[in-house]
Formats: structure tokens, sequence, C-alpha cells
């Protein structure tokens, strides 16, 4: 009988209801219609286009048309080049240049070439500065106000999309004129295989759900087969025609498949600019038209989702489970917490086995990693894979995937006490000295060291130069400069400092207290290899805490016998200016110079030498 339990993060995160999903990250997600959304359809949008901006319109219809023969001066052009350097004469010139000699007609016509592309780049611009123009119009005369990230930029995007969908159509519509007075056969081979294609891609996208979730990341390369088959059909048709003495002449042919070229290109345009203005429907609609409001976003379920509903995780938690552990049958019980913003889902399993008396329940954790946190479930395997057996973690049973999910699993107790208040803290300690006196592998240090820099290479010289352009207290701006001039030394203290692995997000995450007494932690993600000290909290308590824990440490890890408490909580200090730095916190940084200069210059302190008097003299607010 299995039943399934939902309870509050264990991170004090809000549990998230499996059935409700999660709300998409990114400004660009196209939130569906709700109501009369669902019937609203572009035809009002490009009808507020163009009353609004018909001018802006109409000037890019011309834009794209001029760039396109720009274009297609460009691939013509140069084959003249080479018939009038073969000593041929080309036709179509113009009787003042075909009448020149061959050294200037190779001039002329070298020259055109570069003006045709310049002038097709020119186009490309001012089509770009036309729709800037327009979708201001169209945004201010939808007046509206603070609907989303980067409104403006996605309005700019979005009046692009749609006016050079509507431009390619009105030039896809020249061309198959075109093409219908120079050679009709070559239009009916673009109808036909366009009909084709588009009736072969439909039917499998129905008949087979694979297709589409190919099609879904794969549209450009299918559209690019289409465009490039779609041209060697036409140069097909036309080898066939020579050879039955029907081909039409040889510059009507370029021009034909010039022609065709461009019209299978602009068709794959339209396709795509379509497709991403669907993903944005309701982003247009909101920005372009007055009466449309900017729906709320609607829950959205990814395949991550479904694995948490209720109906869903206990099947593939069983098998998870069972793949380690052989087949237990009894009473599975499922509570289900949420970390890492939503992104990893924890399963407290309890099995209490069937046909015993008095059994004691078995216990399993498994961690589902979203896609987003992928770099965290593997960061966590490593360590735990190598080093598991001697940290004070639940017991690793290793990884796996469910669906592409990466998925952890580990053995706990279910009558395990978790800690609170005082004994949390007692508790914190302990762990924290116990991850001081582990000497981490050789592999795990090479391995991390080739990933990620330690704190030492993060400390930059100039620093202190960015903290002081942010800063305006006199008081403050004087500690930051003797903060600078003794960086280097500073700094240097981390040399002599073995490396000891840190968690320093610890703070806040759950401890255990299993029947044997032994302190545990089940979420290892973001740990890392500093300098002993670093990441440890800084309170008022630091410096007596550190010399507890380094003494301790020290009878299980001799290297420590070296380090001094003072160079401990230097780089514990050291670690959390860095931090705060890195946030850019340049005020909070700030605040911890002066501590960073007592704990340096203790030694000085006591004497009372008269160069740092007004450094330890001065006072700032408290950290």
């Amino acid at each position: 009988m299995a039943r399934t339990d939902m309870t509050t993060s264990e991170f004090s995160a809000q549990c998230i209801d499996a059935g409700t999903g999660r709300q998409l990250d990114g400004n660009l997600t196209a939130a569906p219609f709700k109501n009369m959304f669902h019937q609203r359809s572009y035809l009002s949008l490009i009808a507020a286009i163009l009353r609004r901006t018909p001018v802006h319109f109409g000037a890019i219809v011309l834009v794209v048309f001029i760039s396109q023969m720009a274009l297609f001066a460009t691939f013509w052009l140069p084959w003249k080049v080479l018939v009038v350097l073969s000593g041929g004469k080309p036709w179509l010139l113009p009787a003042s240049v075909a009448t020149l000699p061959q050294e200037n007609q190779v001039l002329i016509l070298s020259l055109a070439v570069v003006l045709a592309y310049l002038l097709h780049l020119s186009c490309e611009k001012i089509t770009g500065w036309l729709c800037v123009r327009g979708a201001r119009r169209q945004r201010l005369a939808g007046g509206k106000t603070g609907l989303f990230n980067n409104q403006r930029e996605i309005a700019e995007q979005i009046y692009r999309r749609i006016t050079r969908c509507l431009a390619d159509a009105c030039f896809i519509a020249v061309s198959l004129w075109l093409l219908s007075l120079l050679y009709p056969a070559i239009l009916v081979v673009f109808v036909s295989w366009s009909l084709f294609f588009g009736t072969a891609i439909w039917c499998a996208a129905v008949c087979w759900r694979p297709v589409r979730h190919w099609l879904a990341t794969s549209l450009g390369w299918t559209l690019g087969v289409y465009a490039n088959t779609g041209f060697f059909c036409a140069l097909g048709w036309l080898i066939w025609a020579h050879w039955h003495g029907a081909m039409p002449p040889f510059y009507v042919s370029f021009i034909v498949l010039f022609v065709l070229r461009q019209a299978l290109q602009q068709s794959t345009s339209v396709v795509l600019n379509l497709r991403n203005l669907m993903r944005q429907k309701s982003q247009a609609m909101a920005l372009f038209l007055p009466d449309v409001p900017w729906p709320a976003s609607a829950p959205r379920n990814s395949p991550f989702d479904d694995l948490l509903r209720a109906e869903h995780r206990m099947d593939w938690i069983r098998k998870l489970v069972q793949s380690y552990e052989g087949v237990i049958e009894g009473d599975w019980t499922v509570r289900m917490s949420m970390t890492e913003v939503g992104n990893v889902a924890l399963f407290f399993v309890t099995i209490t086995e069937s046909g015993k008396e008095n059994p004691d329940p078995k216990g399993y954790l498994v961690k589902l990693y979203n896609h987003t946190r992928d770099a965290l479930a593997l960061q966590e395997a490593d360590l735990l894979n190598e080093e598991g057996a001697f940290l004070p973690t639940f017991e690793w049973l290793g990884e796996d995937k469910v669906k592409g999910y990466l998925c952890h699993l580990m053995r706990w107790q279910p009558h395990a006490e978790r800690l609170e208040s005082a004994a949390y803290t007692a508790a914190a300690v302990a762990i924290r000295t116990q991850l001081l006196s582990h000497d981490p592998s050789p592999s795990l240090i090479d391995k991390y060291r080739r990933s990620r820099p330690n704190l030492r290479e993060r400390l930059k010289p100039d620093m202190c130069e960015v903290i002081l352009q942010s800063i305006a207290d006199e008081k403050q701006i004087q500690i930051v400069e003797d903060l600078r001039d003794i960086w280097s030394d500073l700094v240097s203290v981390l040399d002599s400092l073995p490396e000891q692995l840190a968690l320093p997000w610890m703070g806040g995450q759950p401890i255990y207290r299993n029947d044997d007494g032994r302190f545990c932690l089940y979420h290892w993600a973001g740990w890392c290899l500093e300098p002993v000290g670093a990441g440890w909290p800084i309170s008022a308590r630091i410096d007596r805490e550190l010399k507890e824990a380094i003494g301790q440490a020290a009878k299980m890890r001799p290297a420590l016998r070296n380090v001094t408490p003072r160079a401990a909580e230097l780089a514990a200090r050291l670690y959390e200016f860095e931090r705060r730095f890195a946030g850019k916190s340049y005020n909070g940084a700030a605040n911890m110079a002066l501590n960073l200069l007592r704990v340096y210059l203790r030694e000085e302190q006591d004497s009372g030498r008269a160069d740092i008097q007004h450094v330890i003299s001065d006072s700032l607010p408290a950290e």
C-alpha cells in the first residue's frame, strides 16, 4: 500500500504542489491565452500595424524588394565580369557600357558589384531603422507600461518579425508571378515540391510524436532541406528540358533559378518568423492592442514537474530503490520537499516491510535534479563517490537517471532526530570541525583545481580600487587605502594554508542525528576546497571557535599543527570579503576592511606601532 505525503521544504523553501507546476524563467516565455485571447488572431494585429504605421510598412516592403534586387545584382554581375574577361559579349548591358573597351567594362562591372552589395547591406540597416521607429509608434499607441522585462526590445523584435513576414510574402508573390511569365514549368515545380514536402512533414508530425519533438528543435534544419532540395529539383528539371531541346535561353534560366532560390529562402524565413511569433503571441497582443491586457502567467508543467506528481512519482521511485536494494514488499510512504528554488526535489521514502513483527522501517532519500541544476548534481556525486564514506552524510548508494534527469539515492534512518536551536548550532560547529580534520584525496584536489579558481586566485589586486570608487565616508576610504597598501602581504598569508573541504552555505540546511549519535547532512551541492578557515561563518566568537576547531582537527590531521588561528580567521574574513565583492556589495566589502586589518596587524597593534595607529583607532559600523 503506497501513501504519499507533502511537507514543507527541508530548506525552509515553500513546498510546491506537483500538480500545479512552476512558472518558467526568462523574459520571452509565451503565456497562453485565456478566454477571449484564444480567439484573437494576428489578423487584428496586422490590421493595427497597417492602420498606425502604413508608411513604415510600405517603406519596409519597398526596401526589402530593393535589397533582393541588389542581392541579385551581386550574383549576376560577377558572372558578366567573367564573360567579358573570357572575350565574350555579355547581353543585357546598356549600350553605353557595351561599346567601351574591355578594361573599362571590367572596371565598371566590378564597381557595380561592390555598389550592389553595399546597397544590399544598407537596405538591411534601413529595414532595422524603420522597424525600430514603427515599433515605437505601435508601442506608444498601445498605451501600455510595465508589462514585462525588455519590453521595448521585444516590441521591436515582434514588429520586425511581423513586417518582415508580410514583406517576404509580398516578395514571394512577385517571384511566383515572374516565374509564371518567364518559365511556368518551374512555377509548377516550386508549387508541387512545396505541397509534397509540406504534406509529408505534416502527416509525419500528426502520426508520430517523436517527429513533433524533433521539429520543435530542428525546424531550421528541416526548412534548409526544403529550400536546397527544391532548388536541386528545379535544376534537374532544367537539365531534363535541355536534353529534350525545351530549355529556355541561358540568361532566362539563370534568372529563373535565382528567383526560385530567393523564393525558397524567403519561404523558410516566413515559416521561422511565424513559428517565433506564435511563441510570442500573448506579448504581441498585449503590446500593440490597447484592449488586450497582459495575461497572468499560467502554470506550465515540464517533464520534470510530471515526475513530481503524486500519481507518477511512486512508480519510478519504487523502481529506482529496488534497482539498488532488490524487491521490497511493504507499506511505502513518500514525503516530498523542494530546494534550490524548486529545481531539486527531495523524496523521503519510508518502507515498513510486511510479514514481520515490529519491523524496523527502512528509509531512503531520493534527490531529483532539474536540468538547470545538473552542475550541482555532478559536483555532489563527484564528492560523495570519492569521499562519501568519510563524511558526515547519509549513506551514499549511487547516482542514476530518471527520464533523463540526474538522480541521487541515499539511505537514511527514519527515526533520526532533526536538530533545532542550540543543538543545531553545536552540531554545525562539530560538522565544520570534522570537515576541517578531513584530508581531501589528491584526485579530488586535482579535479577541483582544474575546475574552479581557489580563494587566492579570486582575490585580485584591483579590488580595493573598485571599492574606493563606491564609498564616500572619509574614515572608510582611509581604511580601505590602508588595506590596499598591505594587500599583497595580506593575501600571501593564504599561500601557507592547507586546503580544506568546506560547505560555506551549510547554515540553514537540516542536520540529523542518527541513533548512534552521528551528525549527518544530505545536501552537499556547492562544496568547495579552500584554505583552512575559508567559509567559516563570521561572528564575534570566530577566533575562539577556530582555535578550538583547529586544535581538535590537528589531532587527526597533522598538516594543521602549523596553522595559527589568526591565519585561519584571516582566510574566513577574506572569503567573506570576496563573496561580498563578487556580489557587487562594495559597501559590505568595505565594512570588512577594518577587521581584516585588525586581524592581520594584531601583533603590530599590541606593540603600538605609530604608523598604523590611525587604522586601529578608527571604528566603523558593525558588519
